[in-house]
């Protein structure tokens, strides 16, 4: 019985990701609404009444079938009236720029020390306790700590990705961090690190981290990453991973030091 509860219940779910999955493909849009979630539900019922009211009709079933196939009709007409006015905003995206809300998790890719310090610089610092956050002033890992600054309030778990390179950086990375947020639960997410000139060794991996904090019972609104850090092309294989819908990625300005988060896709004004 635990088995057949397992599958009906693996069965709705799959059953919810497509209404959902129909909904954005079909509206072009990112932005999950009501009026989405009723448009794919219209278009699961064309698919269910069509055939069948064409099949009673066959059989002479008249009012079951005429009404079936009336209906399914109606609402093929009205759907292909609102693709018709939607196809016009094909191609088109529009970009949400705002100062993120604060979340639980936060992802981030790291960097190597090339600016002002060295790693010798900040492990003297530490032995002598003359650390301080604005040590890291003008160095890659300052940006790191205005990410969490900003999400300070809610932040409980940061997530970092590291490269080949940069994972050897990791112990005094965390040691660092430690000593600016101490309460804050530092994990590498794949030790050893990934190639970050890889786009689809990134992609995954920041799909691996949704998945993973979804088993802590994380939403994706709670997640966001951070692609300040690394190279070009891990901040464009991340960008591509939060697309879908209820993600954001986030960008720290190394010039006005100002966190902003990213919501790409198709929009239509409500």
């Amino acid at each position: 019985s635990i088995a057949i509860t397992h599958g009906i219940f693996t069965k709705k779910r799959l059953q919810a990701e497509t209404f959902r999955r129909l909904a954005e493909t079909f509206l072009g849009k990112k932005n999950f609404s009501w009026w989405a979630l009723f448009y794919a539900a219209m278009t699961f019922i064309v698919a269910g009444w069509l055939p069948d009211g064409i099949a009673e009709l066959s059989k002479k079933e008249w009012i079951g079938g005429g009404y079936k196939t009336i209906v399914s009709l109606a609402i093929l007409l009205f759907i292909g009236f609102r693709l018709k006015k939607a196809i016009k905003y094909k191609g088109k995206i529009e970009v949400k720029s705002e100062p993120p809300s604060p979340v639980k998790v936060l992802a981030i890719f790291l960097s190597p020390l090339y600016r002002k310090l060295k790693s010798d610089d900040i492990e003297q610092a530490l032995t002598n306790e003359t650390f301080s956050k604005d040590t890291l002033t003008d160095t890659e890992w300052e940006m790191v700590v205005k990410a969490i600054e900003h999400h300070l309030a809610k932040v409980r778990e940061l997530y970092v990705l590291t490269s080949k390179q940069t994972s050897l950086h990791m112990p005094l990375f965390t040691d660092t961090m430690k000593k600016v947020f101490p309460n804050l639960n530092i994990i590498e997410l794949r030790k050893g690190g990934i190639e970050f000139q890889d786009i689809k060794e990134v992609f995954e991996s920041v799909e691996e981290l949704y998945n993973k904090v979804k088993t802590e019972g994380i939403r994706e609104d709670d997640i966001i990453v951070d692609v300040t850090g690394g190279q070009a092309t891990n901040s464009i294989a991340a960008a591509i991973a939060t697309l879908s819908i209820g993600r954001k990625f986030q960008y720290t300005s190394t010039r006005d030091k100002k966190v902003l988060s990213y919501d790409v896709g198709y929009f239509e004004e409500e």
